[in-house]
């Protein structure tokens, strides 16, 4: 089984005009959809910072995160066709005008 991470860091100033607050919120109920979207999905979970990421550069080696998504899936050949997916690719539609940063690994577990 592979299992796929990936740590958001959103915008203080979002694009789309809504708090950052309402993004998580709304970021965080269209992950936990994917599922029902696409089968290849064994396993979802979504979680939320506990508090906001400090403030920090590009260049900081450490990426401060406030939404953590994970996926499972069977195999690697799951995970990449996931990513050349229709629905992947609407999520990151949906999220481009509220994160600021998307850091992703993937491993066997």
């Amino acid at each position: 089984m592979v299992r796929h991470m990936s740590l958001f860091r959103m915008s203080p100033v979002p694009k789309n005009g809504k708090t950052t607050e309402e993004n998580i919120a709304s970021l965080k109920e269209q992950l936990t959809l994917l599922p029902e979207k696409e089968p290849s999905i064994l396993g979802c979970r979504v979680l939320v910072g506990v508090d906001s990421p400090p403030d920090s550069s590009e260049d900081d080696p450490v990426v401060f995160t406030q939404l953590a998504h994970q996926l499972d899936f069977k195999n690697h050949e799951d995970v990449v066709a996931y990513q050349d997916s229709h629905t992947y690719k609407e999520i990151l539609e949906f999220a481009k005008d509220m994160v600021d940063k998307v850091v992703a690994i993937d491993f066997e577990i």
